[in-house]
């Protein structure tokens, strides 16, 4: 996020015992979204995905190397301490017109995440498309 436009995005797909990251972050301009405010980082700065990918991949590898040596309830605090607030409203896709809605309640100390339902329910979800609404 850049303000509050939505400056990048991750993608993270389980292979077996695998999970692959894929990071799109809009470096020379940003698409239109409908109902999403979006930026670009060139107004702020000029970097080519040449430069932005290795700094991009050493910073991954830095935080991948923390959370694999980290008690897991304190790596799920440093995170949710930058995530954004409880209340925050979210929808989930998580298949073929599977939808849920409600709004971020936490993270567990395994990262998955807490959405609340609007009849209170408290759902953890572990995998999925979510997107801010």
């Amino acid at each position: 996020m850049l303000g509050d436009a939505k400056l990048a995005g991750i993608l993270l797909e389980r292979s077996g015992e695998r999970v692959v990251a894929g990071f799109g972050v809009n470096l020379a301009g940003a698409p239109s979204i409908s109902g999403r405010r979006t930026a670009a980082l060139k107004p702020l700065a000029e970097i080519s995905p040449q430069v932005f990918a290795p700094l991009l991949g050493g910073k991954f590898a830095q935080l991948l190397a923390s959370w694999r040596s980290a008690d897991p309830p304190q790596f799920a605090q440093a995170w949710l301490a930058r995530a954004h607030p409880i209340g925050t409203r979210l929808e989930v896709h998580s298949g073929p017109g599977e939808r849920v809605a409600g709004t971020f309640d936490g993270i567990e100390a395994d990262g998955a995440l807490l959405l609340k339902r609007d009849d209170g329910i408290i759902d953890v979800i572990r995998a999925g498309d979510v997107t801010l609404v």
